[in-house]
């Protein structure tokens, strides 16, 4: 039987698109609120899976300005690594290498045509640890013991930068959800988020029996939110 101890989960559901509008929304302040966020983490890693997407017009668009965003990326850089044809068919280049002139390219188009995708549009991911606010370092209680593929609880934070930027966050909290601990954490790092929190996200993790994993229960997170 595991030993490992419930935790609490935060992932946003089907019924949110799985993610978050970032706040701001415009892809210049939405970056400066993502970098002051993972500055205010410990151990990140990344940028990884970064693609940068040219999306051509849907029968909504102006075709003229969607394919003139497409064609200036593609002047910008070059043959892409993926194509997709057809109606709101796209372009993709690839490289997490190649992240800070992707970053510096959608920043500089701010503010994009408006168009029903993109009309450019970056993704990258990030994981971290989060700090513990009492100390210099990572909450320990993140680092070991846990059912996850190293033991401990990596959050991950998946941006796509773009004329409305988005965030499809999965969050970990080394507690449950009576330790008063959570309820710290929480109002030290959602004033610090580059979305809204949604207690209605919230999970209570709970150690399988027979396997490594959990199974995931709601619970009434509104009062941590309020925290």
């Amino acid at each position: 039987m595991s030993t490992a101890p419930e935790v609490v989960r935060y992932a946003p559901d089907k019924g949110a698109s799985f993610g978050h509008a970032l706040r701001p929304s415009p892809p210049k302040r939405a970056w400066k609120a993502v970098e002051g966020f993972l500055a205010e983490c410990e151990d990140v890693k990344g940028p990884s899976t970064v693609t940068l997407s040219a999306y051509g017009p849907t029968q909504w668009d102006d075709a003229a300005i969607a394919e003139a965003c497409m064609a200036r990326t593609v002047e910008r850089f070059g043959i892409p690594d993926f194509s997709v044809e057809g109606v709101a068919g796209r372009l993709e280049w690839n490289g997490a290498d190649r992240f800070a002139e992707f970053r510096d390219f959608v920043l500089a188009g701010d503010p994009w045509p408006r168009t029903l995708l993109g009309p450019v549009s970056l993704r990258a991911s990030y994981d971290f640890l989060w700090r513990d606010p009492d100390s210099v370092g990572p909450i320990t209680t993140q680092l070991t013991g846990h059912l996850t593929e190293d033991g401990s609880l990596r959050c991950n934070l998946s941006i796509a930068l773009e004329r409305r930027s988005t965030a499809s966050p999965l969050l970990w909290f080394p507690y449950q959800p009576s330790d008063p601990r959570l309820a710290d954490l929480l109002r030290f790092v959602v004033p610090r988020l580059p979305f809204r929190i949604s207690s209605r996200h919230f999970r209570l993790a709970i150690p399988l029996k027979n396997r490594k994993g959990y199974q995931y229960r709601r619970f009434d997170a509104s009062h941590l939110v309020q925290a």
